[in-house]
Parts: structure tokens; C-alpha cells; sequence
């Protein structure tokens, strides 16, 4: 506060007397302004006057005397100062300072006042003021507020925080009021404080009552939580992805809580599965695509594409080695493996671009209505593929997978039943098999096979099967090692006869069937029929043992060439050389062993009683026994060609010759003294 003093000299103070009277003037300004401040109220004594316009207040017959006063003016600070009167009149002036600040009152509540209200006030400058309301029955003041626009904000245990502002200023000297009555609070805070002991950063928190509230953040503070500030009251929703870590979800009911914020405490446990995300195709994505993804344990999952934008995800996918199928329609199907970890909190993506397919399966329905079994089914394309299967389920058909594209050919042979043969094309479908469907008639006819002969098969044999009436075929063995077969022969019973050179001729019947699919076979070992052909020597003559036969002498030595002329039962040759017999009776023919003839020109007795010969067929020695009247004999062991293998001579009885060495055969063994001659076949 200030002041000032305007003195007055009275001058001829001797000629005033202590009886005079006086008035004092005294001016009361704003000191900021230097304008007169009007209705200010001055006081002298037990005296006070209000200014008039000019500020002034003037008291009257005043004796001489040093006089105090105050003064107060609203708006203004309270005022003091001395005026003297000295035998003159007296003026004086004083400056008041205007008033910089007023008391802030606040009612919160109607119409008791709430309690725990906590009111902060500010000029968003250098005044700041906070107080907590306390007094049920009344309000709460601020004083010295300074002058200005004020911004308040009242936060309320459970009631709604109110905002607004006051103008602070004189109010003609009264305080400023400030009345609210918040409403009850319909929100509160929600605190989240995830992971334990340290939070954790980076989880996604999403909140929302499934309704008109939705809120998300995600965390950032290690060492505190998060708020979501004004959250409604009600049951809330929420759930936590967090990288690398397991999704939580709960629920939490926002209310009052006496004014406190609500907490929510998660520790999320460390992520064992993961997303796998599948781009298949490129650049656009396959639809229709049917995948199949699996541990080989207890993970199994499977989806079919539909969005051509995108891919399509499988959801919480267990850690570790997967194993997938990609099966699209027309285009190949596709196999793999993916790691599925945490990688970073980010999904698994696979990108696969199945190429165009070029082959399909091929189904094959066999009977109608129910499937027949057994059906043998052959499937080529008569170049690199061909295929074959059984048929084996009586209520459904079989398939043949990845069959390539193109025409094939099958052909279908079924027990009991007519063999079925078509054409099929193969190709995409649409992504479908291709279905082949039969229903073979019943058989009528069986294939008949012959076995002749045992062990081995007897060669040209002539076999003759009739029903007896329109089914008559024939045919000659030529298999040494198996047998032949009659195709499509027709049911019922059939009459065969089989008839082979030198064979007894068989005969039979045989009923012809089903037999379950199998042929029908014959077995038989027809007895073979055996000529004598025994050739005896004499001298230089041969004689065939078998009478009453056809005859034909051969000249060994000229690959058993026919001699002319030599078809008697004797034949006596005119040169050295190995010869044999071939005897025929009727459309069998058998040849003699060669027997080997040297012509000497010296008759010679009969010498077949004259030698024996043992073992014969012979091992390891060849003995000679003569009837010891011969004199030297010798022996001759001779190939069927004529050459000497062997050459011994003796004058005993005995002649023995060691043959282990020879290899197996037939030989001739020709025997010879002065008195004697015999040649004689012998076998190994």
C-alpha cells in the first residue's frame, strides 16, 4: 500500500485563535490509475464519510489538531493516513491499491455436501491450489485467489470428475462461488499389471463389454502396469496376446471400488503353440484346396482354401515338426514339413504352388448292386503304364491311384464271370475320379488244359476234344516243359483222346465248369510203346532182333543217313563203318544203337556165345569172361563214332577194362580172337 501527504503552511499563525474551526479534505485514488476512487469510506474519530465523485470526503470545523483516519473502498485494500490543521483548511491525499485477488468458495453437493471430493484449481499458470472437501454442512474456501480465468477439476470417490472454469475478480468485494453437484460415476480405471516379478512389454491387451466399449493398448512399462482411464462400470472382457507367450482371457467387473482404479493381474505362461498360415498358389491363391496337417501323434487338423486374396490360418498349432498334404483338385498333390515355434510372436507361413496334375484316380465298381470279389482288373495305357489289382470289397469299389492322363485300356477277368474289356480317358475331372463301372455276365466257358507226359511233357502228342456235337478242336504238344491250353471252352462234359508216336493211345471225359475261375486240367502219362532193337553180329553180318517190322538200315558214320536197299531184317555191309536199324511198327519208329563193322573177309564163327560182358551198364570196370577155348582175345572199347578208347588183349578167361574215367554214354565193345567175333553195345 501506498500513500501520500499535501501538507498546507498557514501562514499568520499568530492571528488565529485556539477557538477557530477548520475542514480537513481528504482525496482517496486508485494508485494504479491515479483516479478519484468513489464510495470509498473514510474514517476519522468515531466520524466516517463516503467520497463523493472527486474521491473526496470532507470533514468540517475541525480545531487545529494532527488528525489519523483509515479508509475502505470495496475492491480495494484498506487505506491509512494523518492530516494536520494548522489554523487553515487542510487537504490531503491518498492512493488505495485495487485488490489482485478474492476467495474462492466451493459447494460440491446437493443437498449435503460430499465429503472426500478432491477440488484442484489453476490458472494453467503460477497459481495451482488443491484441497480435499470435508465439511458436510457447508462448502470450502481458497483464499487470495488471484484474478483471472481459473480451470477447476473435482474428482469424487464414485462419483463423475466435473471440469469448469470460474472467472476470479472483484465481485464487488464478495467471494466468487463455485456450486457442482457431480452425478454418480459410471466409469472407472483399469489397471493391468502383466507378468511377474518384471512386466512384461509388448503384450496386446483388448478390453470390451461386447457391447459399445472397446478399448486396446499395449504394454510398454517394464517396471509398472498400464491404465485404461473411464472404463464403464460392468463385467468386462478381456484378452492378452503377447508374443511368445500363451493368450489369456478373463473377465473383470469395473465399479466404484471406493474410488480406486481396478487391477488385473495376469502372468501368462510361455507359448507352446503357434498360428500356421498357408499361401498356396502364386500369384493368386488356390480355392478348394484341401490341406492336412499333422505331428503323427496327437495332432491332426485339416481346412479347405476359399479366399483368392489371401491365405487361410490354422490356429494354436503345437510347437515342433509338422507334416502336411496339400490336395487340390487338377493340380498335384503336395507334401512338406514346417518348425512350428514361437518365431518372434509372428505365425508360420507356408507358401506352396502346386503344379497343374497329370493323373487321376481311376475307381472301378464291379457287379451290381453288390460289388463282386475276386475280379482280377488290368490297366494300361499300352506304352509305360500298367497296372493291376483284386477286387475285394463286397459293398464298395477299388481304386487305382495317380493313374497318368490319357486313353487307358482294362480288362476285367473274374472268376465264374464273362472277362469284361474297354477304354477309359483320364483326366482332370474337375478334381474327381474317374469311375469305370461293370457288370459282367456270368461265364459259359472254361479253359481246359493237358498235361501228357510226367516228368517231362511228351512232345507231338495229338489231342482230340469233342462235346460231341458243335464243339470239336484239336491240337498238337509242343511245351516240353508244361502243358497246353484249350481257351473258352464251353460247359458240359467233353470226350478227348490223346494219341503220341510211340505212345499208347489215352482216352476220357472231362466236365467242363466254373472251378471257382480256375481251368480245368488233365493229367496223364500215356505208357509208352517199346520195339526191340536188339542187333546181333555175325561175322560181317547185322541182325535186327524184332521180326515182323519194317526195317531201315542208317550208315552211323553219315549222320544215320538212310542206305539204299537195306530194308531187310539182316544187312551185311561191304565197308568198315558204325551202322544201326531203325525199326517202325505202324507210326512208331525206333532206332538201334550203332554197332560198329570192320569187314575182314575171313569167316568167322558165331561169336555171341563165345564172350559175356559185365555189368552191364557198367561203373568202374567192364569185365570179358571167354569160355577159355579162344585162345588171345582182344578188346575193344570204341565210340559210337569209332574211335578206340580202350584197347586190351588177354589169354585168360577174364579181361577186365577200368572205365572210371569215361564219361556216361552208350559205347560199343567189340570183341575178337582167331576163332571168334562179336561187337556188343554197353552203356555207362
Amino acid at each position: 500500500m501506498k500513500a501520500f501527504y499535501l501538507p498546507f503552511a498557514f501562514a499568520a499563525l499568530a492571528a488565529v485563535t485556539a477557538s477557530a474551526q477548520y475542514s480537513a479534505t481528504i482525496t482517496i485514488t486508485d494508485f494504479s490509475t491515479g483516479l478519484p476512487v468513489e464510495n470509498a469510506t473514510v474514517a476519522r474519530g468515531g466520524t466516517s464519510m463516503t467520497t463523493n465523485a472527486a474521491g473526496q470526503a470532507i470533514f468540517p470545523g475541525l480545531p487545529n489538531n494532527t488528525y489519523s483516519f483509515s479508509v475502505t473502498a470495496t475492491c480495494y485494500y484498506p487505506g491509512a493516513g494523518m492530516i494536520t490543521i494548522a489554523g487553515a483548511n487542510a487537504a490531503t491525499s491518498l492512493g488505495l491499491d485495487p485488490m489482485a485477488t478474492n476467495n474462492l468458495f466451493f459447494f460440491i453437493g446437493d443437498p449435503m455436501a460430499i465429503t472426500s471430493a478432491f477440488v484442484e484449481v489453476t490458472n494453467g499458470g503460477n497459481y495451482y491450489a488443491s484441497f480435499t472437501t470435508f465439511d458436510t454442512f457447508g462448502g470450502e474456501m481458497l483464499a487470495d485467489v488471484p484474478f483471472g480465468e481459473m480451470s477447476y477439476t473435482i474428482t469424487t470417490p464414485c462419483y463423475e470428475t466435473v471440469t469448469g472454469t470460474v472467472t476470479v475478480d472483484c465481485n464487488n468485494g464478495d467471494g466468487i462461488a463455485v456450486f457442482e453437484n457431480p452425478g454418480p460415476a459410471t466409469t472407472n480405471n483399469l489397471f493391468f499389471f502383466i507378468g511377474d516379478p518384471m512386466a512384461i512389454t509388448g503384450a496386446f491387451v483388448e478390453v470390451t463389454n461386447g457391447g459399445n466399449y472397446y478399448a486396446s493398448f499395449t504394454t510398454f512399462d517394464t517396471f509398472g502396469g498400464e491404465m485404461l482411464a473411464d472404463v464403464p462400470f460392468g463385467e468386462m472382457s478381456y484378452t492378452i496376446t503377447t508374443p511368445c507367450y500363451e493368450t489369456v482371457t478373463g473377465t473383470v467387473t469395473v465399479d466404484c471400488n471406493n474410488g480406486d482404479g481396478i487391477a488385473v493381474f495376469e502372468n501368462p505362461a510361455p507359448a507352446t503353440t503357434n498360428n500356421l498360415f498357408f499361401f498356396i498358389g502364386d500369384p493368386m491363391a488356390i480355392t478348394g484346396a484341401f490341406v492336412e496337417v499333422t505331428n503323427g501323434g496327437n495332432y491332426y487338423a485339416s481346412f479347405t482354401t476359399f479366399d483368392t486374396f489371401g491365405g487361410e490360418m490354422l490356429a494354436d498349432v503345437p510347437f515342433g515338426e509338422m507334416s502336411y498334404t496339400i490336395t487340390t483338385p487338377c493340380y498335384e498333390t503336395v507334401t512338406g514339413t514346417v518348425t512350428v515355434d514361437c518365431n518372434n510372436g509372428d505365425g508360420i507361413a507356408v507358401f506352396e504352388n502346386p503344379a497343374p496334375a497329370t493323373t487321376n484316380n481311376l475307381f472301378f465298381y464291379i457287379g451290381d448292386p453288390l460289388a463282386i470279389i475276386g475280379a482280377f482288373v488290368e490297366v494300361t495305357n499300352g506304352g509305360n503304364y500298367y497296372a493291376s489289382f483284386t477286387t475285394f470289397d463286397t459293398f464298395g469299389g477299388e481304386m487305382l491311384a495317380d493313374v497318368p492322363f490319357g486313353e487307358m485300356s482294362y480288362t476285367i477277368t473274374t472268376p465264374c464271370f464273362e472277362t469284361v474289356t474297354g477304354t477309359v480317358m483320364v483326366d482332370c475331372n474337375n478334381g474327381d475320379g474317374i469311375l469305370v463301372a461293370a457288370d459282367p455276365g456270368p461265364a459259359t466257358m472254361n479253359n481246359l488244359f493237358f498235361y501228357i507226359g510226367d516228368p517231362l511233357a511228351i512232345l507231338g502228342a495229338t489231342v482230340n476234344v469233342t462235346d460231341g456235337g458243335s464243339y470239336n478242336e484239336s491240337f498238337v504238344t509242343f511245351d516240353t516243359f508244361g502243358g497246353e491250353m484249350l481257351a473258352d471252352v464251353p460247359f458240359g462234359e467233353m470226350s478227348y483222346m490223346i494219341s503220341a508216336p510211340c505212345y499208347e493211345t489215352v482216352t476220357g471225359t472231362v466236365t467242363v465248369d466254373c472251378n471257382n475261375g480256375d481251368g480245368i486240367a488233365i493229367f496223364t502219362n500215356p505208357e509208352p510203346v517199346v520195339l526191340d532193337v536188339t542187333v546181333d553180329v555175325s561175322g560181317n553180318t547185322l541182325m535186327a532182333a524184332a521180326t515182323g517190322m519194317e526195317y531201315q538200315w542208317v550208315d552211323c558214320d553219315n549222320g544215320n543217313a538212310p542206305i539204299d536197299g537195306a530194308t531187310a531184317q539182316s544187312f551185311q555191309p561191304t565197308e568198315n563203318g558204325n551202322y544201326a536199324v531203325v525199326i517202325s511198327d505202324g507210326d512208331c519208329s525206333q532206332t538201334s544203337t550203332c554197332t560198329a563193322v570192320i569187314v575182314t573177309g575171313v569167316d568167322q564163327v558165331e561169336g555171341r556165345d563165345a564172350f559175356a560182358v559185365y555189368p552191364n551198364p557198367f561203373a568202374d570196370r567192364l569185365t570179358v569172361r571167354t569160355n577159355g577155348k579162344l585162345g588171345p582175345v582182344r578188346v575193344e572199347l570204341l565210340s559210337l563214332t569209332g574211335q578206340v578208347i580202350l584197347d586190351e588183349s588177354g589169354s585168360g578167361m577174364e579181361i577186365s577194362l577200368l572205365t572210371s574215367e569215361l564219361p556216361s554214354g552208350s559205347y560199343l565193345l567189340r570183341l575178337s580172337s582167331e576163332s571168334a567175333r562179336t561187337t556188343i553195345s554197353v552203356v555207362k
